[in-house]
């Protein structure tokens, strides 16, 4: 009787870089953005190796780094398919 299963077949670890990114791609869409240092923890990763700090310094008023909390504004959520890809560099 597999009626009350999860069925999941298998489980695979992912690799740090594609938790990192994953956990930006997601993160970001939140209005209180992400914790890089956390996701650094998390993952093993250097935290300057999760976003590309000269593509956010492009985006003024559309995303913004506070110490290690990056954050989309409400004006960035629109663009937010279009700013992702510049910002995020793992995965």
């Amino acid at each position: 009787m597999d009626r009350n299963t999860h069925g999941i077949e298998s489980e695979e670890p992912l690799a740090p870089e594609t938790r990192a990114a994953e956990a930006l791609l997601m993160g970001l869409r939140l209005a209180e953005g992400v914790d890089l240092a956390r996701i650094s923890s998390r993952t093993g990763l250097p935290v300057d190796t999760l976003v590309d700090a000269e593509a956010i310094a492009a985006l003024p008023g559309l995303i913004a780094r506070d110490g290690d909390r990056l954050s989309v504004s409400e004006a960035g959520m629109i663009l937010l398919d279009a700013i992702l890809p510049r910002v995020v560099k793992v995965g």
